[in-house]
């Protein structure tokens, strides 16, 4: 038999009792943890936890640009954990833009608008890394108040501005279908006729996307 657990040991902030935990997510590559920490409710701030020197270290903030605004749902970490992503109304009221942040260094980068910002009261109705972590993708209503598919380069030393995706196909319900290898990505689109199947090469470095769906 192996050895046994050790005792649990407390990773958040013991200062902060009266409020809530959630949705604690582990690096892929086990060298961190982030988690949600507010008041019960919908925002609150993301902390993060160092766990490379064998013990949890004191968490540090990671939604400096508005303290308090991070959504209780919507972060995730890059498949090579760099980037955790995130949902907040930092800089327009009740519209939650996505923030990026790079944690590959020894202290978190501020973070970085993704969106551009989104269309007054927006928010992100998917979110989704590309398997090499070289793209993030995300559904929002930018441009308008119709959400559309849009992507970010994150292979650089900083976030690249917004790219679309989808073309001029009408309103998506928020579903990022990629094929195994990212080559193509696939959505759905509500027109006249209804839902609609769409395909989008995006093995470039512009995004090829049809306007005619290929479920007709």
């Amino acid at each position: 038999s192996g050895p046994m657990p050790t005792a649990p040991m407390r990773v958040d902030d013991p200062l902060m009792d009266a409020l809530e935990v959630r949705g604690p997510r582990v690096a892929p590559d086990g060298h961190a943890l982030f988690y949600w920490v507010g008041e019960p409710g919908i925002v609150g701030d993301l902390m993060l936890v160092d766990l490379t020197t064998g013990s949890p270290q004191l968490p540090v903030l990671l939604s400096t640009r508005g303290a308090g605004e991070a959504l209780v749902t919507n972060f995730e970490w890059s498949p090579d954990s760099r980037w955790i992503a995130y949902e907040a109304e930092h800089d327009q009221p009740e519209t939650f833009d996505l923030y990026l942040v790079d944690v590959s260094g020894a202290v978190p980068s501020p973070p970085v608008l993704a969106t551009g910002g989104l269309f007054p009261d927006g928010s992100i109705q998917a979110l989704r890394f590309e398997d090499s972590s070289s793209w993030v993708y995300y559904v929002a209503p930018q441009e308008d108040m119709f959400p559309q598919m849009y992507r970010v380069d994150i292979s650089g030393s900083e976030p690249g501005p917004p790219q679309r995706v989808s073309g001029d196909t009408g309103f998506l319900p928020g579903e990022i279908i990629p094929t195994r290898d990212w080559s193509m990505v696939m959505y759905t689109a509500d027109d006249e006729d209804g839902r609609q199947l769409y395909v989008v090469d995006v093995s470039g470095e512009e995004a090829h996307s049809g306007t005619q769906p290929i479920s007709r």
